[in-house]
């Protein structure tokens, strides 16, 4: 079982923090360079980060391939325009063609894209898993089949619900008007430890707080 409550958003001890970190830089190899391991996984993202970490735990030697940098969480500026260039890939301008094209923003560091999202966190809906299963057979994805897995990776993520004062007014009303119209809803849950609102989580967490795969499951 895991905390859930505000507490658990707001606080932000108990992060695991490696002393050491086995990271070499491409720009520091010269000439060649061979390693031996059993798995190579290429992307430290929400994909390749979870995938390595499960392999390493089950006993293999696994090497991660990272096409951007490490980054220091006290480096991080919170200023949109250098943080931008810094963590997103060609500076975030890739864009999904159609019409109209949609601006594809992807992060291009240890960590993929999950440094630089909102750090939101969404079960997969239960009508996405019956068409997975009528159109494409995965026959054993069930919502009760993926109960203990989908929780597996919360608690590693620390994936907790908003607090309503953190949440702000403009929520607020939000939520106001979706009991008005007899709607659903609910407040957000993220992958925090330790938020204190800054605002700024797509251009890097400057506190720390944001649990992306380069603070958690890369470590």
């Amino acid at each position: 079982m895991r905390p859930t409550g505000d507490a658990a958003y707001r606080d932000g001890t108990g992060t695991f923090h490696p002393s050491p970190r086995r990271v070499v830089d491409g720009a520091d190899l010269h000439g060649d360079t061979t390693i031996t391991v059993d798995a190579c996984i290429v992307g430290a993202g929400a994909g390749g980060a979870v995938a390595a970490k499960e392999l390493a735990e089950g006993g293999m030697r696994v090497a991660l391939l990272e096409d951007g940098a490490s980054e220091d969480t006290a480096s991080f500026t919170a200023r949109p325009r250098e943080m931008t260039t810094r963590l997103y890939r060609d500076a975030g301008q890739v864009a999904a063609l159609g019409r109209p094209p949609i601006l594809l923003p992807l992060g291009r560091a240890v960590g993929g894209t999950t440094i630089i999202n909102s750090a939101t966190c969404v079960r997969t809906p239960a009508s996405v898993l019956a068409r997975w299963r009528n159109q494409l057979g995965l026959e054993e994805l069930t919502e009760d089949e993926l109960e203990p897995w989908f929780r597996r990776v919360e608690r590693e993520l620390n994936v907790v619900k908003v607090p309503p004062d953190l949440a702000g007014r403009n929520a607020e009303v939000v939520r106001r008007g979706v009991e008005a119209l007899g709607w659903s809803g609910d407040l957000l849950y993220r992958n925090v430890r330790g938020c204190v609102g800054a605002g700024v989580c797509a251009f890097g967490c400057p506190s720390g707080a944001k649990q992306h795969t380069g603070v958690t499951y890369v470590p």
